[in-house]
């Protein structure tokens, strides 16, 4: 992972470091990091393989939101996390499509948890599993599976523009399935939260358009899960 930290303060930013430096290695990760003190001086470098930009959002002569546009112009793809003294910015962090803008005071706390954020978002943690569906084997992220339906004995995945059948019932597939990653709305449907956009008069909305009932012994414990998962995955 190519890294760069920009901090007007030494010693944050030596802090930073090394806090980066020991989670990537818990994980066995290869990664470079560069620290800069200045706006001016990132500018100057190559960002076109850039993977994380950690920034303060008040730094020497430029404010982190007009670098923030500066490098997201040369690199629209990299995560950028602000990390500052300031709250009362943290709204501006949506500008610029900021993955997270965290409190200086709160980045031991909240570290591991926000790295995890930023590993799962590049892929990272992804589970990838092989199923035998009617036509044949076939290997898959679980994450690409919008949600599992029920059909009589058969299982339908519904994936985006495709569907695959497996001879199997709805609770052995939960079984295999990832349980971080997948709720049970119904005794026919089990779905994928990462697809899921809300939960209300017990239906179920996904991200691809479609409409899920909810049963009512399942819909207080979706709801939650729901709840719990988008409060995780707060970008800002």
């Amino acid at each position: 992972m190519d890294i760069i930290l920009c901090d007007d303060n030494e010693y944050f930013l030596n802090f930073l470091y090394d806090k980066l430096a020991n989670y990537l290695k818990s994980k066995e990760l290869s990664f470079k990091i560069r620290q800069f003190n200045s706006g001016e001086e990132l500018l100057k470098h190559n960002l076109d393989q850039v993977d994380i930009i950690f920034l303060d959002i008040i730094i020497d002569k430029l404010d982190g939101i007009q670098l923030a546009r500066r490098l997201r112009k040369r690199n629209p793809d990299f995560i950028l996390v602000f990390v500052s003294s300031y709250i009362e910015y943290a709204h501006l962090g949506y500008e610029v499509k900021a993955f997270r803008y965290i409190l200086k005071e709160d980045v031991d706390n909240l570290f591991d948890d926000m790295m995890d954020a930023i590993l799962c978002e590049k892929g990272y943690f992804r589970t990838e599993i092989t199923l035998d569906f009617s036509f044949g084997a076939e290997t898959f992220f679980t994450d690409n599976l919008i949600y599992a339906e029920s059909k009589l004995h058969t299982v339908c995945f519904h994936f985006h523009g495709k569907t695959r059948h497996l001879y199997s019932t709805l609770d052995s597939i939960q079984n295999i399935l990832p349980i971080e990653e997948f709720v049970r709305i119904h005794k026919s449907y089990l779905v994928n939260i990462w697809h899921l956009i809300d939960i209300k008069n017990y239906t179920a909305f996904l991200d691809n358009g479609i409409e899920l009932p909810v049963s009512q012994k399942r819909f207080a414990e979706a709801k939650k899960k729901l709840f719990i998962h988008k409060r995780e995955s707060m970008k800002i």
